[in-house]
């Protein structure tokens, strides 16, 4: 068994990345049909589901350019690596920025996955500066 390269790790966690974001995609949908039909609450519907496909289709880009990057050697490149994650993070925020001012802004309570993605980002962003990726 050959062992895993810093890349490869790296690349498995943006594709971990991918896979959070469909269930977020899931989740958004989902409460947003439940809160308009079920609860009554006031929210921008129509803003909460673009946010849900622009969401999607933000995804499968990165699932694509995860896919092309994998498959065309097996030595993904740092550049690319560094790319795509810091897309993610960025994309990720601005996207959860907007999210959360269709939804109620600051006094919803999900303005806590802002702390859940830093979280996150410092993970990666930590692996990227032991591979010295960023500068």
């Amino acid at each position: 068994m050959e062992p895993v390269s810093e890349n490869i790790r790296l690349v498995k966690r943006a594709y971990w990345l991918v896979k959070l974001r469909w269930v977020a995609i899931l989740f958004v949908g989902a409460a947003t049909y439940v809160s308009r039909n079920f609860l009554g609450i006031e929210l921008q519907g129509v803003a909460l589901y673009a946010i849900a496909i622009l969401l999607a289709v933000y995804n499968l880009i990165v699932l694509f350019l995860l896919n092309h990057f994998a498959k065309r050697s097996n030595e993904v490149p740092h550049t690319a690596v560094k790319k795509i994650i810091n897309f993610q993070i960025f994309a990720d925020l601005l996207i959860l920025t907007v999210l959360l001012h269709f939804s109620g802004g600051i006094e919803n309570p999900f303005v806590f996955y802002f702390i859940f993605h830093m979280i996150i980002a410092s993970i990666l962003i930590s692996k990227l500066k032991q591979l010295n990726l960023i500068v």
